[in-house]
C-alpha cells in the first residue's frame, strides 16, 4: 500500500472501491458505520470510495443501535441481556439442530479453557475481579453475555443456509454494482461474510487486496465446519 504524501489517507495503487463489512451484534445505520469505518481508517470520510456490507439480522436486533464509534471496536454496542434465548433460537433455527449444539458446546468450552489459561499467565483480560473468576474457570456476565451474543450470529453463518446466503448476499450486492477492482475488509464475521463472497465470486471478480480483523476463521471449530464445505484443503 502506498501513502500520498501530506495526507493520512491511505491508497491501495489501482484500487478504486474499499468495501467494508463489519461483526456481530447490532450495529448503527448503515450510513453512519460506514462513515466510522472511513474515519477510522482514512482519517475522513471516503464518498463513493468505500461501501458497507451490512447484514445486520432486524429480526434479531429490531432497534438500530443509536451509538457512533470514534474507532473500530471502541464503544461496542450494548450486548443484549437476552443472550441467551438468542442463542437458543438461533440453535433452534438451525439446519441442524445436532450440530448447531455440539458447535456452540465445543465453542463455549474452547474460550472458557482459553480464558483460565490467560488469566493463569496473567494476561491481562480486566480488572482483578474478573480475572479471579476467570482463575476460577468462571467468566464475568458481561463476557458470558458477550459470548452468547457471538454465537448466535456465528451459528447462523455456519448452520442456517437462508440467513448466510442473506449475508453473502450483502457483500455480493455492493461488488454487482461494479467499481473494481476491490480491496474488502472483513471485521469479526465480516471476515467470514466476505471469505464466503469472494469464494463464491472468485471467478468473476477482482480483489487487489483482503483484509481480515480479528476473525474467527482459524478457529479449530469454525474450520472444521468449512473443510465440510470446500474439503481439508482450505481454499484461500
Amino acid at each position: 500500500m502506498t501513502t500520498k504524501k501530506g495526507t493520512s489517507r491511505t491508497r491501495t495503487a489501482g484500487s478504486r472501491t474499499v468495501i467494508y463489512c463489519h461483526g456481530i451484534s447490532n450495529m448503527p445505520p448503515e450510513a453512519v458505520l460506514r462513515a466510522e469505518w472511513d474515519r477510522a481508517l482514512f482519517g475522513a470520510e471516503q464518498g463513493e470510495r468505500t461501501r458497507m456490507a451490512y447484514w445486520v439480522d432486524r429480526v434479531r436486533y429490531p432497534e438500530v443501535a443509536g451509538f457512533g464509534t470514534r474507532a473500530i471496536g471502541a464503544d461496542r454496542p450494548m450486548i443484549p441481556t437476552d443472550a441467551d434465548q438468542l442463542l437458543q433460537d438461533s440453535i433452534a433455527t438451525s439446519d441442524s439442530a445436532e450440530a448447531s449444539q455440539a458447535f456452540v458446546n465445543e465453542m463455549m468450552q474452547a474460550l472458557q479453557e482459553a480464558s483460565v489459561k490467560a488469566a493463569e499467565r496473567g494476561v491481562p483480560l480486566g480488572g482483578p475481579a474478573v480475572r479471579s473468576m476467570e482463575a476460577k474457570g468462571l467468566w464475568s456476565p458481561v463476557t458470558r453475555l458477550f459470548t452468547k451474543a457471538f454465537l448466535a450470529d456465528v451459528n447462523d453463518f455456519l448452520f442456517n443456509k437462508d440467513k448466510r446466503e442473506r449475508m453473502v448476499q450483502t457483500v455480493k450486492d455492493r461488488v454487482n454494482t461494479g467499481g473494481g477492482p476491490f480491496v474488502v475488509i472483513g471485521h469479526s464475521q465480516g471476515s467470514m461474510v466476505t471469505y464466503q463472497a469472494l469464494m463464491e465470486l472468485k471467478s468473476s471478480l477482482q480483489v487487489d487486496l483482503y483484509v481480515t480483523i480479528g476473525s474467527p476463521l482459524g478457529l479449530p471449530q469454525v474450520t472444521d465446519v468449512l473443510h465440510k464445505w470446500y474439503g481439508r484443503s482450505l481454499p484461500i
